[in-house]
């Protein structure tokens, strides 16, 4: 595993990253069905309100970027440690991502096994998050860093032309 350590965003880095998650969240829910890219920016900017009433300085949020020894900025990580759904001793991992160019490195799992090492650091024993379906990287990220299908949401395309199933 690469050397990386983790620092908190500073606020710039932070509006910037909030931003860019929001339109990267409206475009992935979009190609998802669910709704277009419009409604799903507003109602993931309503939410974020939200979740983060006070910005990068809401209590329980975590973000954090992790930086190679050379100073380079890898990517960035966002937990909660408080679950979103009010599960006990169980923190939330919002989001995690590495840039573009450092992907396939093995900075995905450094980050994440530092940001599981600041939740332990903080007292809670568990970390929970969800990923869409069709991530096969991410997927397999988590799978092999222990983590296990505890929940699953399905949808099936009821429109005129969609797939059928055989049955």
């Amino acid at each position: 595993m690469p050397d990386l350590t983790v620092r908190e965003m500073t606020a710039d880095e932070f509006d910037a990253w909030h931003e860019a998650v929001m339109r990267a969240f409206a475009t992935a829910q979009a190609e998802a069905g669910s709704g277009t890219f419009e409604e799903n920016l507003q109602r993931t900017r309503d939410g974020q309100a939200a979740l983060l009433p006070r910005g990068q300085e809401t209590p329980g949020m975590i973000f954090l970027r992790g930086v190679r020894g050379d100073g380079a900025v890898v990517g960035t990580i966002w937990i909660s440690l408080e679950h979103p759904r009010g599960f006990r001793d169980c923190a939330f991992l919002y989001e995690i991502a590495i840039d573009e160019e450092f992907q396939g490195a093995g900075y995905g799992r450094a980050l994440l096994t530092a940001g599981e090492q600041v939740v332990r650091e903080r007292g809670v024993p568990a970390l929970e998050l969800n990923v869409f379906g069709d991530n096969a990287r991410a997927i397999g990220l988590y799978t092999t860093a222990g983590y296990r299908v505890v929940t699953q949401q399905m949808r099936k395309d009821l429109r005129s032309g969609s797939a059928d199933h055989e049955g």
